[in-house]
């Protein structure tokens, strides 16, 4: 490990309090925030988290059940990794504004995915319409009639 002016400390954090509970809603969230490609644990394997992150320099930095490789970020980002801790996947990124922002973006993407889903659910159910619009600053209403 070098040290000096050459040392370089890379800090992930794990970000428990944002933590996303249902996978098939995660990974859908991800592709519309546009990462196509997530690596994740083989089958039954997930809690163990047993899928590498590394950072920008390729340096193994912590590990999880699904990763998103650094290939398929903004340039100069590392990877982003979701440990499976308590039935949730908890985030792990580098603590600085680009992953802030990253994970802004995933939110918004993960509640509109959820609210879909919710929709076509009350759709299949109830026999409804569902009737999604978005206005030009980006904001998406879903109005569910019976």
């Amino acid at each position: 490990m070098p040290c000096g002016p050459r040392a370089r400390l890379t800090a992930y954090v794990a970000y428990q309090s944002l933590a996303f509970a249902e996978k098939d809603v995660l990974l859908a969230a991800l592709a519309d925030a546009g990462c196509r490609r997530v690596e994740s644990a083989p089958a039954g394997t997930e809690s163990a988290n047993p899928v590498p992150v590394l950072d920008s320099d390729r340096n193994i930095v912590g590990a999880a059940a699904l990763v998103v490789r650094r290939e398929h970020l903004p340039a100069g980002f590392g990877d982003l990794g979701f440990v499976l801790t308590e039935g949730a996947y908890v985030p792990l990124v580098p603590s600085d504004a680009r992953s802030q922002r990253l994970l802004q973006q995933l939110r918004t993407c993960y509640g509109r995915v959820k609210a879909v889903q919710l929709a076509e659910q009350a759709r299949r159910r109830y026999g409804a319409t569902v009737q999604r619009t978005a206005t030009d600053d980006g904001t998406v209403t879903i109005r569910v009639r019976f």
